[in-house]
């Protein structure tokens, strides 16, 4: 999987995650499950597990017999990308980049009222269908998103969101992980603005979406000839207490900044 591949599903897995994360939280929260990503034709699917303590999260990838991490420190508003067979560490920030123009965001979310459960969660099925015009190079690519998602609306964790919400919706957080000196893919910055509006909404059990372009310029022809499909589905549910160390890089590690 390529490193923008791997970039968005890790947007994926954080928009779910977030949803775990307050200063406030009094519990220690770890999920197991799986995500994969079609892009260029080509299908890669890897196991994920999710480990949530207070304002910190570490996101655990395996794919194609490589072991990755993702470590989010809400307090410090930094994300660090661990490659374990590299053995290197790089710290970034989270709001590298300003809010895009989510005002033009088109956002329709409908219950099927189809339901599956997830530990002591219920998730409702919901299709989901989102639009948004955004620059891409010298023209503008209108970055159709459609597909499902699975929301548990009730879950009692929901009452632990009111401090991040503060930070998740301040206008120049970004929720993904940009590289320096690249410019931010447009599917990224549609499914960080749809991650905002499924915040209020419930606990995220799965999503399954493709991307889809609109437009008249190079870009967007390009675009509509390499589809994108992306996905992510919880499977276990736990309660464990975690260990601050499990939120750190591991000893012996190349740091870069």
């Amino acid at each position: 999987m390529s490193r923008s591949s791997r970039f968005l599903a890790a947007l994926l897995v954080v928009t779910g995650a977030t949803l775990l994360l307050s200063s406030g939280a009094r519990a220690d929260f770890s999920l197991t499950g799986r995500s994969s990503v079609m892009a260029m034709n080509m299908t890669q699917a890897g196991r994920e597990s999710l480990m949530v303590k207070e304002h910190r999260m570490r996101r655990d990838l395996t794919e194609q017999g490589r072991s990755y991490s993702y470590l989010y420190d809400l307090k410090t508003r930094e994300v660090t990308l661990i490659d374990h067979l590299m053995r290197t560490a790089e710290v970034r920030t989270l709001a590298s980049h300003a809010r895009t123009a989510a005002g033009n965001l088109r956002f329709v979310i409908k219950p099927t009222g189809r339901q599956t459960p997830l530990g002591d969660w219920i998730c409702e099925e919901f299709t989901l269908a989102a639009s948004m015009p955004v620059a891409w190079g010298q023209e503008t690519v209108t970055v159709v998103l459609e597909g499902q998602v699975w929301l548990d609306r009730k879950a009692s964790e929901r009452k632990e969101l009111a401090p991040f919400m503060q930070v998740v919706e301040n206008e120049d957080f970004f929720a993904g992980v940009p590289t320096p000196g690249r410019a931010v893919a447009p599917q990224v910055k549609v499914l960080n603005e749809v991650g905002r509006r499924l915040l209020g909404r419930g606990m995220v059990c799965a999503t399954d979406v493709q991307f889809k372009f609109e437009g008249h310029g190079p870009m967007a022809d390009l675009a509509r000839r390499t589809p994108t499909r992306v996905g992510m589905a919880y499977e276990t549910q736990t309660d464990k207490d975690l260990s601050d160390t499990v939120f750190a890089i591991p000893a012996g590690y190349s740091i870069r900044r």
